[in-house]
């Protein structure tokens, strides 16, 4: 049986703490077998006092045995802080290092915009915050990876030889692969690996420099001597330990590939995306080589092998066991033949459209009527084992929702200044903006960005109904990009809009929750992580039931009933004594610091907190967009992707 996103999430956080466990035991033996071999080699070499029966050595103070240990401890903390600053918080970083350049929104290089199009599809399709997209300009490889320690840090990056050599649907399996990694909880998993790495290789660099070291007089051979055997010692050990860490490297990667390629072509459906991406690579002359500098410390983060290895150090499994496994059919063919990826077949990428008795429904359907109907509502493990594992009917329903967006605003939402005036025109109900908010966007804004906005509200009225949340959504990769200030000052702007009918409605809530938690996640990565009792825990669960039980329901009598199928399905998971709350407890404000402080909550314990809240939703066999609203909101803020087509 598949791992649901959160046991995955929880593996690989166990597979994290096994990581460490073993970093810790090998930087341990490390110390003590160079601490002993300098006490060895320094104790030959010490100055012999008369003595006797002969010359006695003297021995080595215990000081220094303890300064050399603590030595050795040092330069490998010292070469892990620096690899992790290196790393930083966020994939951009890792990106940046290994020679990527970040894709323009606006790109007008076709084959750029395919890639920026496969990307929003994939994370539409899968509820998560579109990422940044990067491109390794000088790589002829065909590569990929995916690097951040939380989904919403996440960036996808590409070698220049996959978007020159990949047609559309082998691009797609590809950063469906990667975005697998994402769901798998693998992106941290590989940041820590390079860290280690960077720690353990940091003593095989002191023991090289110190093994040339000699000095050329005379009078210091001895001691030159000494000191290059030191070295040679120092660098034989660190070595020994980078053996096993690439050893351990390989086994962790090499299972982490396979469970990638499966998960991407449940995403797809068609082996023939994946499976020629991989077929491509065995065929194609640089195969998935990389020649950046990083390439072995990185390699087990990308799609295709970085390096050649031998069996017992390769990252990834040999690829006709992985198209083996993905299409055994593709095999039998020996040479993978296939149109180039650019060949004038296929659909432009902003013109693709859908017959319109398609079996996909366009994603933003559920937000047409204000209710769900039975027939259209899952379980509650359906929808929870929905998370992270988007299905080929979510990926073409967010590829209809992209087509159906004017090429104008499509194009807004791609320009930092552009995306900026989009989103607060999502928070303007009424096609005109009404006096009340154009007094305050004409107090901050200019005439003809204010025009701008109206016009932005009258173009979007066109197309009838859209998915508010998705297109704001696909505005925040440029959004991500703007000062600090401009930040605090578009979340200020879109918390005046929201509130300036004197309340806000739980949408203006969700999307503020949304663009707040996209835009001032760095800072939150910064602060240290709060001490959260049992009892504020269980406090904050029944202010997040009952608010969703009173979303649903028409009468006190209903809520109540919605909230205690919500506390039974959570009791399962969670011993928690929760309680019922009065409407009035349940505040916008209420909610968004319960919600925030649930985020810190272990993944399975998120996994039942989700699962009580869609018992709560779906307990009156309908979904109203409140609680649909709800939900997303919820689940955004534990990043938890959750697809739009689940409720």
């Amino acid at each position: 049986m598949t791992a649901n996103f959160f046991e995955q999430q929880a593996q690989a956080r166990s597979a994290t703490n096994r990581l460490i466990v073993l970093y810790v035991l090998a930087v341990l033996s490390i110390m003590t077998v160079i601490t002993l071999s300098a006490h060895v080699i320094l104790l030959a070499g010490n100055t012999h006092r008369a003595g006797r029966y002969g010359t006695i050595p003297t021995d080595v103070p215990l000081g220094a045995d303890l300064g050399i240990a603590l030595s050795v401890l040092a330069v490998v903390a010292i070469g892990t802080f620096v690899r992790m600053l290196q790393i930083g918080n966020s994939g951009e970083s890792v990106a940046l290092m290994l020679g990527g350049i970040p894709v323009d929104p606006g790109t007008k290089d076709p084959i750029e915009r395919r890639l920026l199009n496969v990307v929003e599809e994939m994370a539409i399709a899968s509820g998560m915050p579109v990422p940044r997209v990067f491109v390794l300009p000088e790589e002829d490889g065909i590569n990929a990876f995916a690097a951040g320690l939380r989904p919403g840090q996440a960036v996808v990056a590409v070698t220049r030889g996959t978007l020159e050599q990949l047609t559309r649907d082998e691009l797609q399996g590809v950063v469906a692969h990667e975005f697998s990694h994402i769901f798998n909880g693998d992106m941290r998993l590989n940041i820590r690996l390079m860290g280690v790495l960077g720690g353990i290789l940091a003593i095989a660099t002191i023991g090289r420099l110190l093994t040339y070291s000699r000095s050329s007089r005379s009078s210091d051979r001895d001691n030159g001597n000494n000191l290059a055997l030191l070295g040679f010692v120092i660098f034989a050990v660190g070595y020994i330990g980078v053996f096993f860490a690439r050893l351990i490297k390989a086994a962790v990667s090499r299972q982490r590939e396979y469970l990638a390629d499966a998960s991407a072509l449940q995403f797809t459906r068609n082996p023939s995306g994946i499976g020629g991406a991989l077929m491509k690579i065995r065929g194609y002359a640089p195969s998935s080589q990389l020649h950046t500098h990083y390439a072995e410390e990185a390699s087990h983060m990308f799609f295709g092998s970085a390096l050649k290895f031998s069996s017992l150090f390769a990252t990834h499994p040999p690829l006709e066991d992985r198209i083996g496994r993905v299409d055994p059919e593709l095999l039998k063919s020996g040479v993978w033949i296939a149109k180039p990826a650019l060949d004038g077949s296929e659909a432009p990428e902003v013109a693709a459209c859908f017959p319109e008795n398609s079996a996909i429904s366009a994603l933003n359907s559920s937000t047409s009527t204000p209710r769900v109907t039975t027939a259209d509502v899952s379980t509650p493990a359906a929808i929870v084992s929905a998370i992270g594992a988007p299905s080929a009917a979510d990926v073409t329903a967010a590829r209809n929702f992209l087509d159906k967006i004017p090429p104008s605003i499509r194009q807004l939402s791609r320009d930092r200044q552009g995306a900026v005036l989009l989103v607060l025109s999502l928070f303007i109900e009424s096609t005109e903006i009404p006096p009340e908010q154009n007094a305050i966007l004409t107090a901050s804004l200019s005439a003809e960005e204010v025009s701008q906005i109206a016009s932005i509200r009258r173009e979007l009225a066109t197309v009838g109904e859209v998915d508010r949340l998705s297109l704001l959504e696909l505005s925040i990769p440029p959004l991500r990009q703007l000062t600090e200030s401009s930040k605090s000052m578009l979340l200020k702007l879109g918390n005046d809009l929201a509130h300036a009918d004197g309340e806000v409605d739980l949408y203006e809530y969700v999307a503020l929750s949304l663009l707040e938690h996209q835009l001032m996640r760095d800072l939150k990565s910064r602060k240290p992580r709060p001490s959260i009792s049992s009892q504020q825990t269980a406090n904050d669960l029944s202010i997040l039931l009952s608010s969703l039980a009173y979303a649903g329901a028409d009468d006190i009598s209903a809520a109540k009933h919605a909230f205690d199928a919500g506390v039974l399905s959570l009791q399962k998971s969670l011993n928690m004594i929760t309680s019922f709350r009065h409407l009035d407890d349940c505040t916008l404000e209420a909610i968004s610091a319960s919600i925030e402080r649930l985020s810190y909550l272990a993944p399975d314990a998120q996994r039942a907190v989700i699962e009580a809240c869609v018992t709560t939703i779906l307990f009156d066999g309908v979904v109203s967009t409140k609680e649909s609203e709800l939900l997303r909101g919820l689940c955004a803020v534990l990043e938890a992707p959750l697809p739009a087509l689940a409720v």
